[in-house]
């Protein structure tokens, strides 16, 4: 940027430079020319009031005599062309004496080659003010060539006018003389500027130093900003700015300042929240991976739940059965016991017919031997109905011994059952929620457990039930018997 505007204020210092230098070459054309006009007009005034006292050096003095002129020694000075020269050497300007005479004025010494003799035209813009005996100052045609001339009154030894005195320069020279006088005068001018252009571009460069050093900091800050990472720790949000002034700079350098602090805290409480976030994010990750094992732990207990549960479900149907061949051989004790009772009812009244019968004995021993053959036979029914009770006790003791292996295999399957859901609760507990459903499964798996532990002590109830009834049977049969 400062390189922008440097060149920029060059671009308009040369634009500027160069409208004032046109307009002051225009401008010094004409006044040039019209300074020149007067310089050389002053100085032809100059130069022929020096003509007298080149006169009083080389001729003394000089008065017409037999149509010619001549010194003090009375010698003509025709042909003597030392004054001229002179004055063409010392002065730089062409010269010439007139006589006067009737026709007009006549050149009698000139420093114009060839020009003795001649005549001053009549035509020549100086030649009515001679006549007049009055001088001219101005441009004159003298022999052909343009001169910017001074014609004055040559006076004799009364002062009275006895020709002229010619002064002159080339229009020629004296434009030549003006073209480089202008030439040098825009050749100092261009210096001139150019010096002054110099001298704005250093002030330019101090000035612009001074008023752009605030924004070149600003720069440099927003760069510092956009090529790092904007973290506090890398230094790129605490850079500053001097705020000085209240110009524009000032109040951007405090806006800057502003912002960078306001993104420096913004940034901070970003880099915490994010700690934070990665805090969070390795418990998760902790979590999850607490979750895992224990959702593998969960898992492994409820395949080992779900085994034992395939067994308490085998137990309690070889339970069932078990139960159910008890209730069968359960009736038919009571049935044999019912017939085996009502047998010795029979038996006891046959026994006492018999008695009465034996008594009757002496009256018809065909009766008695009638009697006889059927308490045998009732006997032998009776032995064989108590044989029948006797081993349906014992296959009822081997089935209340089964059962009661089956039923201790269900309340150890409830037991291991019971432990697996305790430790899957306490897995689910270290989950945290992510473990909650696991704890419902585990609390499931507990009370099903439970359960089975509660069936397991009334099936256990029931078969001591069912066996003391057993042994009653058994023991009233053995009463009957005897």
């Amino acid at each position: 940027m400062r390189k922008k505007l440097t060149l920029l204020i060059v671009a308009q210092s040369i634009i500027l430079t160069a409208t004032i230098l046109a307009f002051q070459y225009t401008s010094l054309g004409a006044f040039a020319d019209r300074v020149a006009g007067k310089a050389f007009a002053l100085k032809l005034v100059a130069d022929s009031r020096s003509v007298s006292q080149y006169i009083k050096t080389y001729y003394g003095k000089v008065f017409p005599v037999g149509g010619t002129l001549v010194d003090r020694n009375l010698v003509p000075i025709s042909g003597r062309r030392e004054m001229a020269m002179a004055l063409k050497e010392q002065l730089g300007v062409e010269s010439s004496l007139f006589i006067r005479e009737e026709e007009g004025f006549r050149r009698v010494v000139s420093s114009l080659e060839g020009a003795e003799g001649s005549m001053l035209a009549e035509d020549s813009p100086a030649y009515a003010p001679a006549m007049a005996g009055a001088s001219y100052l101005g441009p004159a045609d003298v022999l052909g060539t343009e001169y910017y001339a001074s014609y004055t009154q040559l006076l004799g030894l009364d002062e009275e006018p006895i020709g002229l005195v010619f002064v002159g320069l080339p229009r020629s020279l004296i434009a030549e003389t003006v073209a480089d006088e202008r030439r040098a005068t825009l050749f100092r001018i261009l210096l001139t500027a150019l010096a002054a252009a110099v001298l704005i571009v250093i002030i330019a460069e101090l000035v612009l130093g001074v008023s752009l050093a605030p924004l070149s900091r600003l720069g440099s800050a927003l760069a510092a900003i956009a090529a790092g990472d904007g973290s506090r720790a890398g230094g790129q949000l605490s850079a500053r700015i001097p705020e000085g002034g209240a110009d524009e700079v000032g109040i951007a350098a405090r806006s800057f300042n502003a912002f960078a602090r306001n993104v420096a805290s913004r940034m901070d409480r970003t880099a915490l929240a994010l700690r934070d976030l990665d805090e969070s994010a390795r418990d998760l990750a902790q979590g999850l991976g607490g979750v895992r094992i224990a959702a593998s732990d969960i898992a492994e207990a409820a395949a080992r739940a779900e085994k034992e549960t395939a067994l308490q479900l085998r137990a309690f149907a070889e339970t069932r059965n078990e139960a159910n061949e008890i209730a069968r051989m359960a009736t038919l004790l009571a049935d044999s016991s019912s017939d085996l009772l009502a047998n010795a009812g029979t038996s006891r009244e046959a026994v006492a017919a018999m008695a009465l019968g034996l008594e009757a004995a002496a009256a018809s021993s065909a009766e008695g031997a009638r009697l006889g053959a059927d308490l045998r036979f009732r006997a032998a029914d009776g032995e064989s109905r108590l044989a029948e009770l006797a081993g349906i006790s014992r296959a009822l003791a081997d089935r209340q011994e089964r059962l009661g292996d089956a039923n201790e295999l269900i309340a150890e399957v409830a037991g291991r059952t019971s432990v697996l859901a305790l430790n899957a609760a306490i897995e689910a507990a270290h989950a945290g929620i992510y473990g909650r459903g696991f704890e419902v499964l585990a609390g499931e798996i507990r009370l099903l457990a439970e359960a089975s532990a509660d069936r397991s002590r009334e099936v256990s109830a029931v078969l001591g039930e069912t066996m003391q009834l057993v042994d009653r049977c058994a023991e009233a049969a053995a009463g009957s018997e005897s």
